[in-house]
């Protein structure tokens, strides 16, 4: 039996080399109705065995005896277990022995002789212990478990994972985890306010606790994420099974602020040991195929396997190879020229980052946007991006080129991290001025968060700054929203220029598009136009500008200079100097499509 258990009597152990002294002091703490066991030992061995088999709640040590002294017995248990109390007990108590003991850790000293003192001294000693185990319990509780659901955290559930490999090993089967995250609750967190999104959280928690067995742990490892073990596991079938009942658990419908709404998850699953032999490997596979589930589908889950670990290593070495890149300085910025359709005048360039790893290939825009972006890494990207293309263009100026405008593509993250400081710090140290800024927004940006874009861009444009929303048409946007907004401008997603030609609802959604920015108030401008009637088009849409590969590809800074060299000449000969044109720079590069 441990000092955890559960029994009525406590287990006191005398030191001491008196019998009588011993006798004594039991009868009377017999008398003042204490019930315990108890067991006397009065050497170094003696103590030890009584601790190491007889686990005493309270010691009542004698100080003064031949051949082993009370300050030795109270330096070991010190150093045993310094939670257990100790009184010490002597023929003659003195100041400077009270002092003395008190200081190597005696919770009280009392005088042989005061026998009826040393029963108050041991309920209160037991008091104080019980208290502050209680205590200990309690945080330890708080350090394991999450305090919104009651679940095990995720340092909880590793100690369990663990475990269960350990099991699965042991008994020839396997072990599952599952990760869960609530599709969209931003959203919901947003819309309905904390408190309903806990009371959210809650129900969730609940409801996958009552799905799963006893033998199952099911915790809350992020805000809106969750993971479920499964020991013992039979079969793959089995834990499909079970991952079907938790997303329909979970999106059974259930009424918010009156309104019945569907609350979806998506989840990946890791099978111990064919999907890793460890819990960070596996709950690396896991979250790698929660990762291809929720880009798929609302409401899904996906099986680790050999691609989603390959996905994921290929993931893992990018972003540890960006960050290389933007310590080492080793990414760069191609730029783009950007037209006006009617006079086919250069107008403006947009930047677009560019990597190769040291003897590499150079790595597409497409594949490290997207890990940057979900890594974080974006904002310090952005940051360099900013920086680097306000000296350039700063530069180009100097240089004689045309009148510049900057316009730089900011990302949901960098909403959050204080954007305005960083673009005022930019401008601080790089002596380029705000009237020459436009900064780009994807709607589905502006959407998820419409309070903070709009305090943002009020912000930018209160430096002089435009805005622009950037690859319009894909997203959520409407009237409403573009009325809210300080936007200047509107850039045509490249997906409905090019299938203009192809498509009659492509080209109808364009022609309205450009209707609506004009009406309005906005500059409109094209992107990804590659094609002589593409721009024909755009033209007898009366759309104001465009980029693509019918100008130009995205090519370095000495090249863009000397373009805009010869833009430059060219003006300076029909005198068309000093005309207000913008010059328009995005410091990441389109996700989807062709990237130009």
């Amino acid at each position: 039996m441990t000092r955890e258990s559960q029994r009525d009597e406590v287990r006191i152990l005398f030191i001491d080399d008196s019998p009588a002294d011993i006798e004594l002091c039991r009868l009377q703490l017999e008398r003042e109705g204490l019930r315990f066991e108890w067991r006397s030992a009065s050497s170094d061995a003696g103590v030890r065995a009584a601790f190491r088999d007889f686990e005493p709640d309270v010691v009542l040590c004698d100080y003064s005896m031949p051949g082993y002294s009370g300050r030795d017995a109270l330096d070991f248990i010190r150093r045993y277990d310094p939670e257990i109390p100790v009184l010490v007990l002597s023929g003659a108590i003195t100041e400077e022995l009270a002092i003395e003991c008190l200081r190597a850790g005696a919770a009280d000293c009392l005088a042989k002789h005061a026998l009826p003192r040393v029963a108050p001294a041991v309920r209160r000693a037991l008091k104080e212990l019980t208290s502050r185990r209680k205590y200990e319990a309690r945080l330890k509780r708080m350090s394991n478990y999450d305090q919104l659901t009651g679940l095990p955290n995720a340092e909880q559930l590793a100690k369990r994972i663990a475990r269960a490999c350990e099991q699965a090993q042991a008994n020839g089967r396997m072990a599952a985890i599952i990760t869960l995250d609530i599709d969209g609750f931003g959203l919901l967190d947003q819309g309905f306010g904390r408190t309903a999104g806990n009371a959210v959280l809650r129900a969730v928690g609940s409801r996958l606790r009552s799905i799963v067995s006893a033998r199952a742990t099911v915790a809350r490892i992020g805000n809106d994420e969750f993971a479920v073990l499964l020991p013992n596991v039979r079969s793959l079938q089995d834990v499909q099974a079970t991952v079907r009942r938790l997303l329909d658990a979970i999106a059974a419908p259930r009424v918010i602020e009156g309104q019945e709404l569907r609350i979806t998850a998506s989840a990946g699953v890791a099978i111990y040991p064919a999907d890793g032999e460890t819990q960070d490997v596996l709950f690396r596979n896991a979250n790698a195929a929660l990762r291809i589930a929720k880009k798929r589908a609302h409401d899904s889950f996906e099986n680790s396997s050999g691609d989603t670990r390959r996905v994921a290593l290929a993931r893992l070495q990018i972003e540890a190879g960006l960050r290389a890149a933007l310590e080492q300085g080793g990414l760069e910025l191609h730029y783009q020229p950007q037209y006006e359709v009617r006079t086919r005048r250069l107008r403006g360039v947009e930047a677009l980052m560019r990597w190769t790893p040291p003897g590499g290939h150079a790595v597409p825009p497409a594949q490290f946007i997207p890990v940057a972006e979900e890594s974080g890494l974006i904002v310090a990207l952005g940051e360099w991006a900013l920086v680097q293309a306000c000296r350039t263009a700063l530069s180009w100026q100097r240089a004689g080129g045309p009148p510049l405008t900057l316009g730089v593509n900011v990302s949901m993250a960098q909403l959050h991290r204080d954007f305005y400081s960083t673009v005022v710090h930019a401008l601080e140290i790089t002596g380029f001025p705000a009237a020459c800024l436009e900064f780009e927004l994807t709607e589905t940006t502006l959407v998820s968060d419409m309070d903070r874009a709009r305090e943002v861009c009020s912000r930018l444009k209160a430096l002089g700054a435009r805005v622009a929303i950037d690859d319009f048409g894909t997203g959520y946007s409407s009237l409403m929203y573009l009325s809210r907004l300080p936007v200047d401008r509107l850039k045509i997603d490249r997906s409905f220029v090019q299938n203009m030609s192809a498509n009659r609802q492509a080209s109808t959604i364009v022609s309205a598009v450009i209707s609506l920015g004009h009406s309005l108030g906005m500059d409109v401008i094209a992107e990804g136009v590659e094609t002589e009637g593409q721009l024909a088009a755009l033209g007898a849409m009366d759309c104001d500008q465009a980029q693509g590969f019918v100008f130009s590809e995205a090519i370095s800074a000495s090249a863009m200079q000397a373009t805009l060299a010869l833009a430059g000449m060219a003006e300076r000969r029909v005198g068309l100097r000093g005309m207000d044109t913008p010059f328009v720079v995005a410091t990441t590069p389109p996700i989807h499509g062709r990237v130009n």
